[in-house]
């Protein structure tokens, strides 16, 4: 509930997110919000490079550039929210079915039948997003492949 906002956070998996994702290149920003958040911001939450290569399939490098920043692993980054939010706010398997927009809010329905009402939707589930395929039916997102 800080900064007098009331976010509710809606998990479409029934258990906690853990021992998932890959590594995340953090900007300064990211650190930004972690310190506004109240959360651990040490840069140490991860492994610091100054170089960004681009390598070949036959290993080549083909691009080099001064890039100083932190990477991450997701599950490092991921640790740090649910001791950061009440659990009241925090709800797992709610897999969100249906969307309808109203003067100054939304409403939203999850497969179990629950609807919740707000100001703001933030849609943030990832690559399978359930929030993406009910606000734009139809629409199938395209991901480069190596």
């Amino acid at each position: 509930m800080q900064r007098g906002w009331a976010a509710h956070v809606f998990e479409r998996v029934p258990g906690v997110l853990s021992g998932r994702g890959a590594g995340i290149g953090t900007h300064p920003e990211f650190f930004d919000v972690l310190r506004a958040a109240h959360l651990p911001d040490e840069p140490d939450i991860g492994v610091y490079v100054t170089i960004c290569r681009m390598l070949a399939k036959d290993g080549r490098v083909t691009l080099e550039h001064r890039y100083p920043q932190v990477l991450v692993h997701w599950d490092s980054v991921y640790s740090l929210l649910p001791g950061a939010i009440d659990r009241n706010f925090y709800h797992l398997g709610k897999r969100m079915t249906e969307f309808a927009k109203r003067q100054g809010a939304v409403s939203v329905r999850f497969e179990d039948g629950d609807t919740f009402d707000a100001d703001l939707l933030i849609g943030a589930d990832g690559i399978r997003s359930s929030v993406r395929s009910v606000i734009f039916p139809g629409v199938t997102p395209l991901y480069a492949s190596a």
